[in-house]
Protein backbone atom coordinates (compact mmCIF):
# COMPACT_ATOMS: atom_id res chain seq x y z
CA UNK A 1 0.00 0.00 0.00
CA UNK A 2 1.20 3.92 -0.22
CA UNK A 3 3.06 4.65 2.53
CA UNK A 4 1.15 5.90 5.66
CA UNK A 5 2.86 8.92 5.90
CA UNK A 6 2.13 10.42 2.56
CA UNK A 7 -1.73 8.82 3.20
CA UNK A 8 -1.76 11.10 6.94
CA UNK A 9 -0.18 14.24 4.65
CA UNK A 10 -3.18 14.02 1.79
CA UNK A 11 -5.82 12.45 3.63
CA UNK A 12 -6.04 14.57 6.92
CA UNK A 13 -6.01 17.91 5.10
CA UNK A 14 -9.08 16.53 2.83
CA UNK A 15 -10.75 15.08 5.42
CA UNK A 16 -10.43 17.79 8.32
CA UNK A 17 -11.64 20.61 5.30
CA UNK A 18 -14.53 18.14 4.58
CA UNK A 19 -15.47 18.10 7.95
CA UNK A 20 -15.12 21.57 8.40
CA UNK A 21 -17.72 22.86 5.38
CA UNK A 22 -20.22 19.82 6.00
CA UNK A 23 -20.31 20.74 9.50
CA UNK A 24 -21.15 24.32 8.62
CA UNK A 25 -23.54 23.13 5.99
CA UNK A 26 -25.24 21.11 9.03
CA UNK A 27 -25.54 23.80 11.37
CA UNK A 28 -26.67 26.36 9.10
CA UNK A 29 -29.56 24.08 8.10
CA UNK A 30 -30.21 22.65 11.62
CA UNK A 31 -30.91 25.93 12.97
CA UNK A 32 -32.24 27.85 10.43
CA UNK A 33 -36.31 27.45 10.02
CA UNK A 34 -36.32 28.94 7.07
CA UNK A 35 -34.21 25.90 5.25
CA UNK A 36 -36.00 23.00 7.07
CA UNK A 37 -37.90 22.18 3.83
CA UNK A 38 -37.90 18.93 1.87
CA UNK A 39 -34.95 19.60 -0.67
CA UNK A 40 -32.55 21.02 2.35
CA UNK A 41 -33.41 17.96 4.30
CA UNK A 42 -31.73 15.91 1.67
CA UNK A 43 -28.63 18.58 1.95
CA UNK A 44 -28.34 17.92 5.31
CA UNK A 45 -28.71 13.93 4.67
CA UNK A 46 -25.42 14.87 2.18
CA UNK A 47 -23.69 16.62 4.71
CA UNK A 48 -24.09 14.42 7.34
CA UNK A 49 -22.85 11.48 5.22
CA UNK A 50 -19.94 13.58 4.25
CA UNK A 51 -19.46 14.35 7.52
CA UNK A 52 -19.20 10.82 8.96
CA UNK A 53 -16.96 9.81 5.69
CA UNK A 54 -14.59 12.30 6.58
CA UNK A 55 -14.59 11.41 10.13
CA UNK A 56 -13.67 8.00 9.76
CA UNK A 57 -10.84 8.39 7.41
CA UNK A 58 -8.68 10.05 9.50
CA UNK A 59 -9.25 8.11 13.07
CA UNK A 60 -8.88 4.96 10.34
CA UNK A 61 -5.09 6.28 9.26
CA UNK A 62 -4.34 7.20 13.44
CA UNK A 63 -5.41 4.06 14.86
CA UNK A 64 -3.26 2.06 11.92
CA UNK A 65 -0.43 4.33 12.62
CA UNK A 66 -0.49 3.26 16.23
CA UNK A 67 -0.86 0.01 15.58
CA UNK A 68 1.85 -0.61 13.08
CA UNK A 69 4.26 1.76 15.49
CA UNK A 70 3.46 -0.97 18.43
CA UNK A 71 3.88 -4.00 15.90
CA UNK A 72 0.18 -5.10 17.33
CA UNK A 73 -0.71 -5.88 13.83
CA UNK A 74 -2.47 -9.62 13.29
CA UNK A 75 -4.16 -11.24 10.14
CA UNK A 76 -7.11 -11.78 12.19
CA UNK A 77 -7.32 -7.50 12.99
CA UNK A 78 -6.46 -6.65 9.52
CA UNK A 79 -9.00 -8.58 8.37
CA UNK A 80 -12.00 -7.25 10.53
CA UNK A 81 -9.97 -3.58 10.09
CA UNK A 82 -10.12 -4.32 6.35
CA UNK A 83 -13.31 -5.49 5.86
CA UNK A 84 -15.14 -2.54 7.90
CA UNK A 85 -13.18 0.11 6.52
CA UNK A 86 -14.00 -0.86 3.30
CA UNK A 87 -18.13 -1.61 3.78
CA UNK A 88 -18.14 1.63 5.81
CA UNK A 89 -16.68 3.96 3.57
CA UNK A 90 -18.41 2.45 0.78
CA UNK A 91 -21.94 3.34 2.51
CA UNK A 92 -21.52 6.73 3.02
CA UNK A 93 -19.86 6.74 -0.36
CA UNK A 94 -23.53 5.12 -1.62
CA UNK A 95 -25.39 7.19 0.42
CA UNK A 96 -23.86 10.47 -0.52
CA UNK A 97 -24.01 9.35 -4.59
CA UNK A 98 -27.32 8.68 -4.52
CA UNK A 99 -28.41 11.78 -2.53
CA UNK A 100 -27.01 13.87 -4.92
CA UNK A 101 -28.85 11.81 -8.01
CA UNK A 102 -32.40 12.45 -5.97
CA UNK A 103 -31.51 16.30 -5.55
CA UNK A 104 -31.35 16.64 -9.00
CA UNK A 105 -34.09 15.07 -9.72
CA UNK A 106 -36.28 17.18 -7.33
CA UNK A 107 -34.83 20.40 -8.52
CA UNK A 108 -36.06 18.86 -12.41
CA UNK A 109 -39.74 18.08 -10.88
CA UNK A 110 -39.71 21.35 -9.09
CA UNK A 111 -38.57 23.17 -12.25
CA UNK A 112 -39.97 21.73 -14.92
CA UNK A 113 -42.13 18.85 -14.24
CA UNK A 114 -44.49 20.00 -11.85
CA UNK A 115 -44.75 23.08 -14.03
CA UNK A 116 -45.50 21.69 -17.20
CA UNK A 117 -48.22 19.31 -15.53
CA UNK A 118 -49.98 21.65 -13.21
CA UNK A 119 -49.41 19.35 -10.42
CA UNK A 120 -47.40 19.77 -7.10
CA UNK A 121 -44.52 18.56 -6.64
CA UNK A 122 -44.10 15.10 -5.18
CA UNK A 123 -40.82 16.13 -3.44
CA UNK A 124 -42.99 19.11 -1.03
CA UNK A 125 -43.87 16.41 0.83
CA UNK A 126 -41.35 16.25 3.96
CA UNK A 127 -42.53 13.08 4.64
CA UNK A 128 -41.72 11.75 1.50
CA UNK A 129 -38.58 12.98 1.46
CA UNK A 130 -37.91 11.37 5.26
CA UNK A 131 -38.97 7.88 3.73
CA UNK A 132 -37.00 8.37 0.57
CA UNK A 133 -33.84 9.40 2.79
CA UNK A 134 -34.47 6.38 4.61
CA UNK A 135 -34.70 4.33 1.76
CA UNK A 136 -31.20 5.56 0.53
CA UNK A 137 -29.42 4.25 3.86
CA UNK A 138 -31.18 1.04 3.12
CA UNK A 139 -30.31 0.55 0.27
CA UNK A 140 -26.84 1.54 0.97
CA UNK A 141 -26.40 -1.01 3.89
CA UNK A 142 -28.29 -4.18 1.63
CA UNK A 143 -25.89 -2.88 -1.49
CA UNK A 144 -22.22 -2.93 0.22
CA UNK A 145 -22.78 -5.92 2.64
CA UNK A 146 -20.82 -8.23 -0.13
CA UNK A 147 -17.92 -6.22 0.65
CA UNK A 148 -17.35 -8.08 3.92
CA UNK A 149 -17.43 -11.04 1.66
CA UNK A 150 -15.01 -10.45 -0.69
CA UNK A 151 -12.50 -7.41 0.62
CA UNK A 152 -9.88 -9.84 2.97
CA UNK A 153 -6.31 -8.93 3.82
CA UNK A 154 -3.21 -10.81 2.91
CA UNK A 155 -1.83 -13.56 6.16
CA UNK A 156 1.58 -11.82 5.15
CA UNK A 157 0.86 -8.52 4.85
CA UNK A 158 -2.25 -7.70 7.38
CA UNK A 159 -3.07 -4.00 6.49
CA UNK A 160 -2.81 -4.40 2.83
CA UNK A 161 -6.75 -4.75 2.08
CA UNK A 162 -8.43 -4.89 -1.57
CA UNK A 163 -11.30 -6.14 -2.74
CA UNK A 164 -10.45 -8.31 -5.81
CA UNK A 165 -10.32 -12.50 -5.54
CA UNK A 166 -10.22 -14.21 -8.85
CA UNK A 167 -11.92 -17.12 -7.81
CA UNK A 168 -15.38 -15.53 -6.99
CA UNK A 169 -17.92 -13.57 -8.61
CA UNK A 170 -16.40 -10.35 -7.46
CA UNK A 171 -16.69 -9.27 -11.20
CA UNK A 172 -20.53 -8.98 -11.65
CA UNK A 173 -20.98 -7.12 -8.35
CA UNK A 174 -18.29 -4.73 -8.76
CA UNK A 175 -20.09 -3.78 -12.01
CA UNK A 176 -23.07 -4.07 -10.42
CA UNK A 177 -22.29 -1.39 -8.01
CA UNK A 178 -20.35 0.84 -10.28
CA UNK A 179 -23.50 1.47 -12.48
CA UNK A 180 -25.73 1.33 -9.37
CA UNK A 181 -23.49 3.79 -7.19
CA UNK A 182 -21.69 5.73 -10.01
CA UNK A 183 -23.14 5.57 -13.20
CA UNK A 184 -26.17 5.94 -12.59
CA UNK A 185 -26.66 8.79 -10.57
CA UNK A 186 -23.96 10.66 -13.11
CA UNK A 187 -26.85 9.97 -16.10
CA UNK A 188 -29.70 10.91 -13.82
CA UNK A 189 -27.60 14.35 -12.76
CA UNK A 190 -26.85 15.27 -16.16
CA UNK A 191 -30.22 14.52 -17.95
CA UNK A 192 -31.59 16.38 -14.84
CA UNK A 193 -29.59 19.30 -15.13
CA UNK A 194 -29.23 19.67 -19.03
CA UNK A 195 -33.07 19.93 -18.95
CA UNK A 196 -33.06 22.37 -16.32
CA UNK A 197 -30.20 24.55 -17.97
CA UNK A 198 -32.52 24.22 -21.50
CA UNK A 199 -35.35 25.20 -19.67
CA UNK A 200 -33.93 28.21 -18.10
CA UNK A 201 -31.85 29.15 -21.14
CA UNK A 202 -35.17 29.50 -23.18
CA UNK A 203 -37.57 31.32 -20.41
CA UNK A 204 -38.60 34.17 -21.01
CA UNK A 205 -40.82 36.21 -19.10
CA UNK A 206 -43.77 38.25 -19.81
CA UNK A 207 -44.17 41.56 -20.07
CA UNK A 208 -41.09 44.29 -20.18
CA UNK A 209 -38.59 44.29 -17.72
CA UNK A 210 -36.60 47.14 -17.04
CA UNK A 211 -32.37 46.67 -17.88
CA UNK A 212 -31.52 46.21 -14.24
CA UNK A 213 -33.98 43.28 -13.94
CA UNK A 214 -32.59 42.23 -17.49
CA UNK A 215 -29.64 42.33 -16.12
CA UNK A 216 -30.31 40.61 -13.00
CA UNK A 217 -31.99 37.74 -14.55
CA UNK A 218 -28.83 37.16 -16.96
CA UNK A 219 -26.44 36.85 -13.98
CA UNK A 220 -28.79 34.79 -11.87
CA UNK A 221 -29.11 32.33 -14.85
CA UNK A 222 -25.22 32.30 -15.30
CA UNK A 223 -24.65 31.28 -11.59
CA UNK A 224 -27.66 28.47 -11.52
CA UNK A 225 -25.57 27.12 -15.13
CA UNK A 226 -22.58 27.40 -13.04
CA UNK A 227 -23.70 25.40 -10.05
CA UNK A 228 -25.24 22.41 -12.63
CA UNK A 229 -22.12 22.71 -14.89
CA UNK A 230 -19.43 22.31 -12.21
CA UNK A 231 -21.68 19.95 -9.95
CA UNK A 232 -21.99 17.02 -12.76
CA UNK A 233 -18.71 17.58 -14.59
CA UNK A 234 -16.91 16.94 -10.90
CA UNK A 235 -18.89 14.18 -10.10
CA UNK A 236 -17.62 11.94 -13.18
CA UNK A 237 -14.38 13.81 -13.35
CA UNK A 238 -13.40 12.31 -9.96
CA UNK A 239 -15.14 9.42 -9.86
CA UNK A 240 -13.64 8.26 -13.53
CA UNK A 241 -10.18 7.34 -12.49
CA UNK A 242 -11.91 4.96 -9.63
CA UNK A 243 -14.16 3.71 -12.09
CA UNK A 244 -11.57 2.65 -14.45
CA UNK A 245 -9.17 1.21 -11.84
CA UNK A 246 -11.94 -1.17 -10.21
CA UNK A 247 -13.06 -2.67 -13.60
CA UNK A 248 -9.44 -2.80 -14.81
CA UNK A 249 -8.10 -4.81 -11.98
CA UNK A 250 -11.77 -7.25 -11.66
CA UNK A 251 -12.10 -8.33 -15.39
CA UNK A 252 -7.90 -8.17 -16.06
CA UNK A 253 -7.57 -10.68 -13.08
CA UNK A 254 -5.19 -8.78 -11.68
CA UNK A 255 -4.81 -8.04 -8.18
CA UNK A 256 -3.21 -4.99 -6.36
CA UNK A 257 -0.55 -6.51 -4.26
CA UNK A 258 0.96 -7.75 -8.41
CA UNK A 259 0.38 -4.35 -9.38
CA UNK A 260 2.36 -3.14 -6.73
CA UNK A 261 5.17 -5.61 -7.03
CA UNK A 262 5.13 -5.38 -10.94
CA UNK A 263 4.66 -1.79 -11.41
CA UNK A 264 4.89 0.71 -8.54
CA UNK A 265 4.60 3.89 -10.28
CA UNK A 266 1.01 2.63 -12.19
CA UNK A 267 0.00 0.96 -8.32
CA UNK A 268 0.33 4.58 -6.84
CA UNK A 269 -1.89 5.87 -9.71
CA UNK A 270 -4.28 3.21 -8.88
CA UNK A 271 -4.35 3.61 -4.93
CA UNK A 272 -4.74 7.60 -5.33
CA UNK A 273 -8.32 7.25 -7.50
CA UNK A 274 -10.00 6.73 -3.43
CA UNK A 275 -7.92 10.28 -2.54
CA UNK A 276 -9.38 12.25 -5.98
CA UNK A 277 -12.97 10.89 -5.54
CA UNK A 278 -12.53 11.96 -1.86
CA UNK A 279 -12.18 15.29 -2.87
CA UNK A 280 -15.77 15.29 -3.51
CA UNK A 281 -16.58 15.82 0.64
CA UNK A 282 -14.67 19.62 -0.21
CA UNK A 283 -16.14 20.58 -2.83
CA UNK A 284 -19.75 19.44 -2.47
CA UNK A 285 -19.95 22.03 0.45
CA UNK A 286 -18.31 24.69 -1.46
CA UNK A 287 -20.42 24.29 -4.27
CA UNK A 288 -23.86 25.25 -1.63
CA UNK A 289 -21.91 27.66 0.34
CA UNK A 290 -20.56 29.29 -3.02
CA UNK A 291 -23.81 29.44 -5.18
CA UNK A 292 -27.10 28.26 -2.93
CA UNK A 293 -28.74 32.30 -1.99
CA UNK A 294 -30.21 30.81 0.98
CA UNK A 295 -27.73 29.11 2.99
CA UNK A 296 -25.33 31.87 2.11
CA UNK A 297 -27.35 34.23 2.98
CA UNK A 298 -27.77 32.47 6.72
CA UNK A 299 -24.09 31.92 6.82
CA UNK A 300 -23.89 35.60 6.54
CA UNK A 301 -26.40 36.50 9.09
CA UNK A 302 -24.78 34.39 11.18
CA UNK A 303 -21.28 35.85 11.05
CA UNK A 304 -23.00 39.46 11.37
CA UNK A 305 -24.48 38.18 14.62
CA UNK A 306 -21.29 35.99 15.83
CA UNK A 307 -19.29 39.44 14.73
CA UNK A 308 -21.69 41.96 16.63
CA UNK A 309 -21.80 39.53 19.99
CA UNK A 310 -17.95 39.51 19.76
CA UNK A 311 -18.09 43.35 19.23
CA UNK A 312 -20.42 43.67 22.31
CA UNK A 313 -18.46 41.21 24.72
CA UNK A 314 -15.42 43.69 23.36
CA UNK A 315 -17.33 46.99 23.98
CA UNK A 316 -16.64 47.98 20.37
CA UNK A 317 -19.03 49.90 18.78
CA UNK A 318 -20.25 48.77 15.30
CA UNK A 319 -21.34 52.04 13.74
Amino acid sequence: MIPLSINIIFGIPVATLGLIFNTIILYIITNSKKLHTPVYTLVWNLSLTNSLLSSIYPIGLIALFIIQSNHLASYYFGSWVCKMSFYVSDVFTCVSNLTLAVISLERYDVIISSTWSNRPSRFVNIRFMVVLILVIWLVSLLLCIPNIIFTDSYVTDPFFCEIFRPDSGVQYYLTFFVVIVIIVPCVLMAYSYTKIGLYIVRRVRPGSLSSQRQHVEIRQKRNLLQVLIITTSTFFLLHFPHIIKILALSYGNISLKQVEQDHIVLYYLCTSTSGIAQLLVIINPIIFLTYDRNIKGQLRLRLLKWYGNCCTRSGISLS
